[in-house]
């Protein structure tokens, strides 16, 4: 749970309510994430989920409302995580699913009422979906850049060409130079400085 609440950029505390729950009130998801031995386990599918719950959240969208959506677009799409599909996007106080890529029509999850809104969200483009509309990569500091999050890699760890950021990050830390570190691993300096970003993000959100 804390690596992904590092990832998703809040507290575990605050991760685990909208995943599984707390005795205030129900998880903004249709179902909670699963628990073993007490603590939450989140998939791909849970992570991506957070982060668009994170995007609502910051938009002053309350937890009930996130919840009442994402329970209708769960039943609409047959999904236990609507969120991590594609055609989810927020506008103000309501959560749309965006049905419509070309003309941009937009569905009210939470009332059925379909507007027209500008299409202008940062964590789409950072995220990619593959078969079924599913996302199954999530690209953090951007498309395009090298630090990728993929359930297929490394057991899903963030990595540079499947190879784990914190594996690049040790050496320079320690003071070796991103050059070297290139050299050794056969990337580019530039890959190796993204992973050291990243990594250096992640424990800035740590402390």
């Amino acid at each position: 749970m804390g690596q992904a609440a590092r990832l998703v950029g809040v507290p575990s505390q605050t991760l685990r309510r909208w995943v599984v729950g707390s005795p205030e009130g129900k998880s903004a998801l249709p179902t909670p994430a699963s628990l073993i031995g007490g603590e939450a386990t989140l998939d791909f599918a849970d992570l991506v989920s957070a982060l668009f719950i994170r995007s609502f959240r910051e938009h002053g969208v309350s937890l009930q409302h996130i919840r009442v959506a994402a329970l209708r677009a769960a039943k609409d799409l047959d999904h236990e995580r609507p969120f991590s599909l594609r055609n989810f996007t927020t506008d103000g106080r309501r959560i749309f699913r965006w049905f419509d890529d070309t003309k941009g029509v937009l569905h009210d999850a939470g009332s059925g009422q379909q507007v027209i809104v500008p299409i202008f969200k940062p964590l789409l483009k950072k995220i990619r979906y593959g078969l079924g509309n599913q996302a199954d990569r999530w690209y953090p500091l951007g498309e395009g850049k090298a630090v990728v999050i993929d359930p297929a890699l490394s057991l899903g760890e963030p990595t540079v060409r499947g190879i784990p950021t914190r594996v690049l990050y040790g050496p320079v830390q320690g003071g070796a130079s991103a050059a070297e570190v290139a050299q050794w691993y056969g990337l580019k300096k530039a890959e190796v400085l993204a992973a050291c970003q990243f990594e250096r993000q992640m424990h800035a959100q740590a402390a």
